[in-house]
């Protein structure tokens, strides 16, 4: 699960182009997102503790700036991350279509995981966070 992460990082990284460094200058940071299917498609999520967030999919270089979350909806989002850290959940069960999420503390990866594969049953706790990142980040809008 960690190489898997990992790999993502360095292919996250290394695919960032110049002009949007920003996204790689945190060091504690969500991640989230999902991989997979038919057409191999690929979209990540980063979310900072100041609501910043950013996005990457398949057909992108980099990162791409989004619209920034709210103060309150941040401090949500991270307390509840925080909670499912607290779980010491570990999730490594990758397939066709795969979601994953992790927390990075530090520039110290606290806990990733990936599910899709239908072999583990994902906590409900982890689901639920991976639904409401998902909820805030799908309405915002790249800023141009």
């Amino acid at each position: 699960m960690h190489r898997l992460m990992t790999f993502i990082w360095l292919v996250s990284l290394s695919a960032c182009s110049g002009s949007k460094p920003l996204a790689l200058d945190h060091h504690t940071f969500i991640t989230f997102g999902s991989l997979g299917g038919f057409a191999g498609t690929y979209k990540e999520f980063r979310l900072m503790p100041d609501g910043s967030l950013f996005k990457k999919s398949k057909y992108q270089g980099g990162f791409e700036v989004m619209e920034s979350l709210s103060k309150e909806e941040v401090e949500h989002i991270f307390d509840i991350i925080h909670e499912v850290n607290d779980l010491s959940l570990s999730t490594n069960d990758p397939g066709n279509l795969t979601s994953f999420l992790s927390y990075t503390k530090n520039g110290t990866v606290l806990f990733e995981c990936i599910w899709g594969g239908g072999n583990e049953e994902p906590h409900d706790q982890l689901l639920k966070s991976y639904v409401l990142l998902n909820k805030l980040c799908r309405d915002s809008f790249p800023v141009r």
